[in-house]
């Protein structure tokens, strides 16, 4: 989960309220060890946006110059 492939990024979606933002992988590393199972690591994260418990990781393409814009 360290390495992110080019052109994409890593993001948490609350399971509460489907918000999203980064995830914060090289944090969750330090605090957890590299060992640790991802699923245990997400249910701890506290939502920023309704201050809810859990999370799901998801990878996002990132938008190339000149592609249209996705909605």
């Amino acid at each position: 989960m360290r390495n992110t492939p080019h052109g994409w990024i890593r993001v948490a979606a609350c399971n509460n309220c489907s918000h999203k933002g980064p995830l914060p992988v090289d944090r969750l590393i330090r605090k957890h060890g590299e060992l640790a199972i991802v699923e245990v690591v997400l249910v701890g994260l506290k939502c920023s946006n309704c201050s809810g418990y859990g999370a799901s990781a998801l990878m996002l393409k990132l938008c190339e110059p000149g592609c249209p814009k996705q909605r």
